[in-house]
């Protein structure tokens, strides 16, 4: 089974804890490159192990993408604002009525 948003993710954000992820589906777009954390091509290990060490090199970088991250998850990933946007899409199609 291919998991849509992989929950990890978000936890490990919501944790400030920088990410180090693959660029597919759900991983791309919850991480922003350079911001929240670095994304590498799948299935190779010379970018992977490159981004790890520049990570694990250098705190402040560290810091600014756990705390980049937490900041999103807060404003893109809360349940409310996703229940939110979820119901407006759903009265747009005509399926739920206004409250």
């Amino acid at each position: 089974a291919h998991e849509g948003l992989p929950r990890s993710i978000l936890e490990a954000m919501a944790m400030s804890v920088p990410v180090v992820t693959t660029d597919i589906r759900g991983c791309r777009e919850a991480v922003l490159p350079g911001q929240t954390g670095l994304i590498v091509p799948p299935q190779t290990t010379t970018p992977l192990a490159k981004a790890l060490r520049t990570v694990l090199a250098d705190q402040d970088l560290r810091t600014a993408y756990g705390l980049a991250g937490r900041q999103r998850v807060e404003t893109e990933y809360d349940e409310n604002v996703v229940f939110r946007r979820l119901f407006s899409f759903y009265q747009n199609l005509g399926v739920a009525s206004p409250t």
